[in-house]
């Protein structure tokens, strides 16, 4: 039989042993801890990369030609690979196809992209006065908002405006002796023609084979008809009273001018000179009067 003692004893060594047991599993936790630590920090878990592809290239620009300076062109683009938003830079300029031109952010929603022509521009013009047509070169280049896409910079559009032109142009002093000094002249013509149907038009009677860009004669107007305010009347013509300076023989150059549909700086174009010959009937114009006096001479019977 164990004494008091004896049990004593026991129950102490058991508590140690069971203490020991204790910092020894505290040891190993603290160990293991340590080793998942330093794995995490220095030797990586996996590898994955974080990309983005950039936009490609826009498409099917439309329309290529136009007669109006309103017009809402459209294109294509193909959906983004990320699922971005897409923004487009357009870049236009006349004539030649350069770096040199004005760059626009034209963000219009998911999938819609168009472009309205601005007007305030002050490139916008049909063509050099006197040609029917000129050609505008466009640049778009998508951006994701990370970075730019492929620039398309094959497209170009073409504005146009026919030049009017003349038949029959006349007037009611195209023989002498028809009109004199105060009288009114009226000059006409036979028809004017555009192949630009929905075009307006003016009539410009100038007293020079010269018209400029604003539609006005810088020699000096005998008349006109719609000047700035343009119609769709198939009758032009208008009247100039026969002034003193006037020649006996005047030459009248007849000029039409075009207003295409929504244009804010008519005219587009305007025709070339057709010519037309008016005579003007002066009083005779009594300078210097000699009064010789006359003797009568006495006749002898």
């Amino acid at each position: 039989m164990k004494t008091n003692t004896q049990k004593t004893n026991n129950s102490k060594n058991s508590t140690k042993i069971i203490n020991l047991t204790k910092i020894l599993i505290s040891i190993s936790t603290l160990i293991l801890l340590t080793s998942l630590v330093y794995a995490a920090t220095t030797t990586p878990l996996g590898v994955f990369n974080i990309s983005n592809v950039l936009p490609n290239a826009a498409y099917n620009w439309t329309p290529n030609t136009t007669h109006y300076k309103n017009q809402n062109f459209t294109w294509s683009q193909p959906i983004d690979a990320n699922g971005d938003n897409l923004t487009t830079y357009l870049c236009i300029t006349n004539d030649t196809d350069t770096n040199s031109c004005s760059v626009l952010d034209l963000q219009r929603g998911v999938g819609v992209y168009w472009y309205a022509f601005n007007q305030s521009e002050n490139f916008w013009d049909y063509a050099i006065f006197g040609t029917s047509s000129r050609n505008y070169y466009v640049k778009l280049t998508p951006n994701d908002g990370i970075g730019n896409g492929t620039t398309n910079d094959t497209i170009y559009f073409t504005l146009t405006d026919a030049i009017p032109t003349v038949t029959g142009q006349t007037s009611n002093a195209s023989a002498q002796g028809n009109k004199k000094v105060g009288d009114s002249i009226a000059f006409y013509l036979t028809s004017h023609a555009d192949t630009d149907t929905d075009d307006n038009h003016s009539l410009r009677l100038c007293k020079t084979n010269s018209i400029n860009t604003s539609g006005a004669c810088p020699g000096g107007e005998y008349c006109n008809a719609y000047g700035t305010t343009f119609s769709n009347a198939t009758d032009l013509s208008c009247t100039y009273v026969a002034q003193q300076s006037d020649n006996t023989s005047n030459s009248a150059y007849f000029f039409i001018c075009d207003c295409p549909p929504y244009d804010l700086t008519c005219p587009g174009q305007c025709s070339s000179a057709y010519t037309t010959t008016f005579y003007v009937n002066h009083m005779p114009n009594v300078t210097n009067v000699d009064i010789n006096q006359i003797i009568p001479i006495q006749s002898k019977i």
